[in-house]
């Protein structure tokens, strides 16, 4: 078998790359499909509010309202049943530790 001249491999070689980029333009012009889901997509945040040195944390779970008491101290340390829920971090912003900023993220 003789080699390929030149214009030979050029032309075989544009040929294969044309023939890769139509399969892929082919593959990009799919449009449509269909996705299923089941399940909720967003729970509603918990409810917070402040009572003297309390917070009252009122949170959703499996459609029922739990609501649960905490001083400031058991929140930054986290209680067990509370991990899985948020995670909590407060910042005091005077130096009298009176003022804070309590960050909650929840899980």
């Amino acid at each position: 078998m003789q080699p390929l001249s030149a214009v030979k491999r050029t032309v075989l070689s544009l040929g294969l790359i044309t023939l890769f980029a139509a399969a892929a333009m082919a593959d990009a012009d799919r449009q449509g499909g269909v996705i299923h889901f089941s399940g909720e997509i967003v729970e509603p945040p918990c409810d917070i509010s402040r009572s003297e040195q309390r917070l009252a944390l009122s949170c959703s779970r499996e459609g029922q309202t739990e609501t649960r008491y905490y001083s400031f101290h058991e929140l930054t340390t986290a209680p067990q049943h509370f991990k899985g829920i948020a995670s909590v971090e407060m910042q005091y912003i005077d130096k009298q530790n009176k003022l804070a900023v309590m960050n909650i993220v929840y899980h």
